[in-house]
């Protein structure tokens, strides 16, 4: 297994899409950057999807696959969650139901929870009565 892989080679779709504020090259670079990310980690490739701005067609004809009898892929590749669902309640919909289906989505960038990123440490919640002080520093509620 390489480093960074995710030890899962499940055919993988490519989802890309523009959005208002990208650059002109935006949709190039999201390719290159999910294209890269599949090859280092043993993703075979097997569809792209691009979506242009106000456009979801391909989105669309992406999730009737997905949820289909017979999807070609079995993961989504995304550069961050929001190219694919607007906001968290359609994420979670969205991530529930191609679950369902046996499809997951990877996120390569960015976070968002419910998202699969490999290699990815969590990061330690802060206790809310933590109030930046250090091991050497006062710990308790002051006396």
């Amino acid at each position: 297994m390489q480093p960074g892989s995710t030890g899962d080679s499940a055919p993988a779709a490519l989802y890309i899409r523009s959005m208002p504020g990208d650059p002109d090259d935006s949709l190039e670079v999201q390719l290159r950057v999910l294209q890269g990310h599949a090859a280092r980690n043993g993703l075979e490739q097997v569809r792209v999807f691009f979506d242009a701005r106000d456009s979801r067609t391909q989105f669309e004809r992406m999730m009737a696959e997905a949820t289909g009898d017979n999807p070609s892929f079995r993961r989504i590749l995304v550069v961050e969650l929001r190219r694919l669902a607007g906001d968290s309640g359609e994420s979670e919909a969205l991530l529930a139901g191609l679950k369902a289906s046996g499809v997951t989505v990877q996120s390569v960038s960015g976070s968002s929870e419910g998202i699969q990123r490999p290699n990815r440490r969590r990061r330690r919640q802060r206790d809310p009565g933590d109030r930046g002080q250090s091991a050497r520093g006062v710990t308790g509620p002051p006396v």
